[in-house]
């Protein structure tokens, strides 16, 4: 499969010698089953190359893997990335790719379940917006995922671990919010 994507037999290797190496091979498959096009399953297994790179560097297993570890790669190594190019630095080269990553490590047994998290009223607010922007409004699945983790982070925002009281919330809040996530590319990334 990797050869597939990666014609040249030097990428191929570089990519077989990935720590990775294994999972990229289900990853293709699973990108590929979903209509991914060859150019975007190439992209990703290059974003993943970097992660991959940070996972040696910072002596971490595969099976470590979960949302933290990946979350200490976008919000702590990539700000300060001095990787050697090619590689990808910015979050939103790299977060889709990651995502999948997840999925796959998950379902061939290679890192454990995703701990089920208890829902919090903040949740349950979001799941009722991502469910009117899917049901009532015909958003795709993409916008809904991307709205909702929006939401959230607006929610985290605002409230933190408090009750959620929007009385409290001004269009001054709600400017700053989006004028730092502007700022940056993201909230709070």
């Amino acid at each position: 499969m990797i050869e597939d994507v990666f014609r040249s037999a030097r990428s191929a290797r570089r990519v077989r010698s990935c720590l990775l190496a294994p999972t990229f091979e289900d990853l293709i498959a699973y990108l590929a089953e979903r209509g991914y096009p060859a150019m975007t399953i190439h992209k990703y297994v290059v974003a993943l190359e970097h992660f991959d790179s940070w996972l040696q560097r910072t002596r971490r297993t595969v099976s470590s893997v979960d949302e933290a570890v990946v979350g200490r790669f976008l919000q702590d190594h990539l700000p300060r990335c001095h990787c050697r190019t090619p590689c990808n630095r910015t979050i939103q080269d790299v977060r889709a790719p990651l995502g999948h990553l997840l999925t796959v490590l998950r379902s061939t047994g290679r890192a454990r379940p995703a701990e089920v998290a208890t829902r919090t009223p903040g949740e349950e607010l979001v799941r009722g917006f991502e469910a009117h922007l899917r049901d009532e409004r015909g958003a795709a699945d993409v916008t809904c995922c991307y709205s909702a983790r929006y939401a959230r982070e607006f929610l985290d925002d605002q409230f933190g671990g408090r009750e959620i009281d929007f009385s409290r919330v001004g269009p001054v809040a709600s400017t700053r919010f989006l004028q730092r996530a502007q700022d940056v590319g993201h909230p709070h990334r």
